[in-house]
Formats: structure tokens, sequence, C-alpha cells
């Protein structure tokens, strides 16, 4: 986690069945999800609305599931380890597809593991990530029209961190 900014303290929570939604003390929302969080999908009503500002008011602490979550987690996308980033995704809703971007000697390509045959290339990453969100789009129009089902994203991304010594 980079060093914490003032803005992003945590100043309010609110649920609905299906997600999350964390006010900031600098105005902005941030709403995803709640299945990022099976802990939290799975709690009772009032479990998720026992919770506590936690980390010098850039966490939330809810102490009858024992569940944590950070602004800083928040802003990045972080799903909880082990959710791997799945939820349902109602016509008309948002589906989150991981990309997988690997760099080459002219420049980016990128697929999506979800969606056989979804790729791409382009000289930048900015130029690679356009093309991929008009990609997954198109891709998934084409499913709908051919009468096929749209696959429900199943893959998770997790770094590890390993030390290596010379």
């Amino acid at each position: 986690m980079d060093e914490p900014v003032a803005g992003e303290r945590i100043t309010g929570v609110r649920f609905t069945d299906e997600s999350l939604s964390v006010d900031l003390s600098d105005g902005r929302t941030i709403t995803v999800p709640i299945a990022w969080y099976p802990r939290l999908l799975q709690a009772t009503p009032v479990e998720r609305a026992n919770w506590r500002i936690s980390g010098g008011g850039y966490g939330i602490h809810w102490p009858d599931i024992d569940e944590d979550v950070s602004s800083d987690g928040l802003l990045r996308g972080a799903a909880a380890p082990g959710s791997r980033g799945r939820f349902p995704s109602p016509s008309g809703r948002s589906i989150r597809y991981a990309l997988v971007i690997e760099r080459s000697r002219t420049g980016f390509a990128a697929w999506v593991p979800d969606l056989p045959g979804c790729v791409a290339t382009a000289e930048t990453e900015e130029e690679l990530r356009r093309m991929m969100k008009e990609a997954i789009e198109f891709h998934v129009e084409g499913l709908k029209e051919s009468g096929q089902p749209v696959p429900e994203p199943l893959t998770g991304v997790e770094y590890v961190d390993v030390s290596i010594t010379r």
C-alpha cells in the first residue's frame, strides 16, 4: 500500500443485496460487488451493520465475521483473496473479466482467459486497454447474437511477492 492520502479516509458504509458502497472524505463513493467479499456476502444484515472504521480511518472492520477492507484495496479494485473477483451479472450490469497483458518486442498483447479467442495487440498499453474493452464488448455481443451463453468470469488474478537472492 502506498502512503495514505487524507481524502481516502472512510466516512460511511452502505449495502444493497448486490453491492458494498464506501464513502470517502473527499466526496467519492466506491461501489463494488458484494460477491468480492465472501464473508460479507454470507453475513446477515445485522453482522454487516456492525462495522467499525479501523486502520487510522483507511479501513473497515466487521468484528462479527472477522472481515477487513481498506480504501486502498477498494480504489485498486482488489477483491478479497479467494473470491476470484466473481460476481453475478444480470442483464444490463457490468461484468469484470480478467485481462492478461504481455509485453512483446513490438508492443503489447492481451487476451481474456474466460473468452477464448478474444485477443488484441497494440503499440502502447493504453491503446491495448482501449482495444481490449472494445474487443470484449464485440465478442460478448457476437455470443448473444448467435444465441450462445455469455461466460461468467471465473478467472481470478493474484500477485505473489517472492524474495530472489543473487
